[in-house]
């Protein structure tokens, strides 16, 4: 029978722009069945220009003595997803990490039931299923499950599976991660070379360093799915993050073992379209969409398994 080991676990929050969601998101960390006084609750606001940080301020007050300790980080200017996430990560004590956005929710068992499943295993890098939802006239309303059934597969395989998908394709259950400090600071924490990608970059960069992921097939985490810097209705694609997108393909192009026949498609991906966004003016619209697609599909590698839902 696995001891029950109970360790200290950092839970990371992320707030810009939160405040009609994140009052939701830090009562679901006193909801936790895992021993409160184990953990340490760092919520770091990127300069919201709303009244997020008040809302932060007001709920501190009121609940920091529930935890091992409670800090918070109000940046002076926004730094965006990635620099507010290393500058947080910089400040974790502990050798366990559960980092959430400050519009989802951690369901009640999530830390009690990655610690149950990191004792089983001896794993360091863990993924977990995530429920989607939508908040329609104050209510949550489920929508589907992720990540999809093969990425659960490929996530709870071997190392080498892994990095040919992420070769390709990132892992679309970012939200439901439980992250072992000492992996992440070998690979250097976050690469701030990137301003909104904060994800894909590390999960590569630490099977690179030959981490294997595990999955726990369990929901953890609410994922609310909203508008977002990364889509928009007006907007083909965010440049900022398309941006990243180019830096990330040269980076695996430099770096990975890819067949030469995709190395071509990369190629003119990174290539040609920047250029057809801005030959449509990054204007979406049903003409555009299919334009863009259609591109896709010939020459973005693994354009169906990256989508993103945000």
């Amino acid at each position: 029978m696995t001891e029950v080991v109970f360790d200290k676990v950092t839970i990371i929050v992320l707030s810009y722009m939160s405040q009609h969601t994140i009052e939701e998101t830090l009562e679901s960390l006193l909801a936790q069945t895992y021993p409160l006084s184990l953990l340490e609750v760092i919520i770091a606001d990127d300069a919201s220009l709303d009244s997020s940080q008040e809302v932060i301020l007001k709920w501190i007050d009121a609940n920091k003595n529930a935890f091992a300790a409670v800090n918070s980080v109000f940046n002076d200017t926004n730094k965006g997803i990635v620099g507010n996430l290393k500058g947080t990560l910089q400040l974790v004590n502990t050798e366990w990490v559960k980092i959430i956005a400050g519009d989802d929710i951690l369901l009640p068992v999530c830390i009690s039931e990655f610690v149950k499943y990191k004792n089983m295993t001896g794993g360091k890098i863990f993924f977990s299923k995530m429920q989607t939802f939508i908040n329609d006239g104050g209510d949550n309303i489920v929508k589907e499950v992720y990540p999809p059934k093969f990425q659960q597969l490929i996530i709870a395989s071997d190392l080498l599976s892994q990095r040919k998908f992420l070769s390709h394709s990132s892992f679309s259950a970012t939200p439901a991660a439980f992250l072992c400090m000492s992996e992440i600071k070998k690979v250097g924490l976050v690469d701030d070379e990137y301003k909104m990608m904060e994800d894909y970059p590390l999960w590569l960069k630490l099977n690179m360093s030959g981490v294997r992921f595990y999955f726990l097939n369990e929901v953890t985490v609410m994922y609310r799915i909203s508008e977002s810097v990364s889509r928009s209705s007006r907007r083909l694609v965010n440049l900022v993050l398309l941006n990243d997108i180019i830096k990330h393909e040269k980076f695996k192009l430099k770096n990975l073992k890819i067949s030469l026949f995709n190395r071509l498609r990369t190629k003119v991906w990174i290539k040609l379209f920047p250029l057809l966004i801005k030959s449509v003016s990054n204007k979406r619209n049903k003409f555009t969409k299919l334009i863009v697609a259609l591109f896709n599909v010939f020459f973005k590698v693994g354009f169906f398994s990256s989508k993103i839902l945000k």
